[in-house]
């Protein structure tokens, strides 16, 4: 697979990070349910959100009552959502089969060409006791984000070896890239279903290899029985980690931070996201974060499931302001790296941002290059002072296809790729 492309998830680079734990609700919330249709009238659960610089693209999981599935939707502000008339987009595999029963969790990425998915399916029956049921986790491709084929010898993670921390179940978290490796980060459980957050990679994303020291993320006070649906995101120096806390099923949302995904600092703060009034639509949990950082509009995004009952869903969406956040007692340090960012949006028509860092003040230059080497523009070749640096890229007289943009200093090179589409 090559290069993945995170949609608009673009962090300043400091050696302090901003936290992120005031949110504030959308005052339209709920904003998506489809509950109208046979497939998913329990409501949609477990948003996994895209976006590709034009269209936002949302993966959800349905239930009927017996059944989980998965659907997809698209909006062009993030909050107003249509429903694929044709859901569900991956359906439960026949009778008998690994994921029998219910298949939850999408985790999409998107490369040069093909959506890739990790979604968890379940064998057995649920909900019920939990002897009579397993999950693992498959994998399918797309190359519209509709149309999915399961890989063949899914699951392509299984559960563990008798007697091993998640030897019962294990549900999907998230999946991140970083150009070499597959990172996956899942939450495990043995019979008792107390759930704990692991981490496998992959060079494919499909053979995996468990960390040796796993789970990576474990219980506290207030998610002291369920620890999972780990989403994350990296920032070039962080990772930051949104996950679904608490007891068995009134979970609420909390935030981590790691500088190598494996050992992490829970945020004192949590859970940043908490279950709503009394009455409200996510009385009873909220959890099954989908969070994007957007700098052109200074604030976080996040898409979370919210329910009254334990198989009741709908999707709310929450914001943070990183003006808000910067001021939450948390001091801004000087970048401590050179730094190119991916730009975004990605792909792009006509325009997309670029943005680096600069950890002195030096002579760089930024040139675009189309796929064969040939330059088509200079950004910037100058002398700039420390800090960070945005330019704007814009493709008007170019044809559609892959271009690169290279950033070079004196002791320092980098190059990222991009995707022009008219």
């Amino acid at each position: 697979m090559k290069s993945v492309l995170h949609s608009l998830i673009i962090l300043m680079l400091y050696s302090n990070l901003p936290a992120q734990t005031v949110w504030e609700k959308h005052l339209s919330n709920p904003i998506f349910s489809d509950s109208t249709l046979d497939w998913n009238d329990g409501g949609a659960f477990g948003p996994c959100v895209l976006f590709d610089g034009a269209i936002y693209h949302m993966w959800y999981m349905g239930y009927d009552g017996n059944y989980t599935r998965i659907g997809y939707a698209t909006s062009s502000d993030g909050l107003h959502w249509s429903a694929y008339e044709n859901n569900p987009v991956l359906d439960v595999g026949s009778p008998g089969s690994w994921d029998e029963s219910w298949i939850t969790y999408p985790y999409v990425i998107y490369d040069d060409t093909t959506f890739h998915m990790w979604y968890s399916g379940v064998q057995g029956t649920v909900p019920g006791p939990s002897h009579l049921w397993k999950e693992r986790i498959g994998y399918a491709t797309s190359p519209d984000g509709i149309t999915w084929t399961k890989y063949e010898n899914n699951p392509v993670l299984d559960i563990g070896t008798p007697g091993a921390w998640d030897d019962h179940n294990i549900d999907v978290g998230s999946v991140y890239f970083d150009g070499e490796t597959y990172h996956l980060w899942y939450g495990g459980s043995k019979a008792d279903l107390i759930i704990r957050t692991g981490c496998a990679t992959s060079a494919d994303g499909i053979n995996w290899t468990r960390y040796e020291n796993n789970p990576v993320l474990g219980l506290g006070d207030w998610d002291h029985t369920r620890v999972h649906q780990a989403r994350i995101i990296f920032d070039g120096e962080h990772y930051h980690m949104f996950y679904g806390g608490g007891d068995y099923f009134t979970w609420r949302i909390g935030h981590a931070t790691s500088i190598n995904g494996i050992s992490w600092e829970k945020d004192p703060d949590n859970p940043v996201l908490n279950v709503g009034e009394s009455g409200s639509w996510e009385d009873y949990y909220v959890a099954v974060p989908s969070v994007m950082i957007d700098t052109v509009n200074s604030k976080y995004r996040m898409w979370y499931t919210g329910g009254r009952g334990e198989l009741q869903g709908e999707i709310g969406y929450a914001e943070s302001s990183i003006e808000t956040s910067m001021n939450d007692n948390v001091l801004i340090d000087i970048p401590q790296k050179f730094v190119l960012f991916q730009n975004y949006p990605n792909p792009f028509n006509p325009s997309t941002t670029i943005e680096f860092t600069l950890p002195k003040s030096e002579f760089v230059e930024l040139k675009v290059y189309n796929i064969l080497g040939k330059k088509v523009s200079t950004l910037v070749s100058k002398k700039l002072n420390q800090g960070n640096h945005t330019y704007t890229f814009v493709g008007n007289n170019l044809a559609s296809g892959v271009y690169y943009y290279r950033l070079e200093a004196e002791n320092f090179t980098q190059t990222r790729k991009m995707i022009y589409l008219k």
